[in-house]
């Protein structure tokens, strides 16, 4: 009975990785550097540092 609790693991958790690992490895690939890059410094532009009590 352990033994089937074990194997039922082990392949559902074979087929949620397999699942993520495809649609992480797809998003990926949708989308650009440069458009993160851009990402980036338009975050960077408005960020305003503060001093610090320390």
């Amino acid at each position: 009975m352990v033994w089937f609790f074990v194997l039922l693991t082990v392949v559902t958790y074979s087929f949620v990785m397999k699942y993520v690992l495809s649609h992480v490895a797809s998003s990926k690939k949708a989308q650009k550097g440069p458009a993160m890059k851009q990402n980036i410094t338009k975050n960077n532009q408005t960020y305003i540092p503060t001093p610090t009590t320390r």
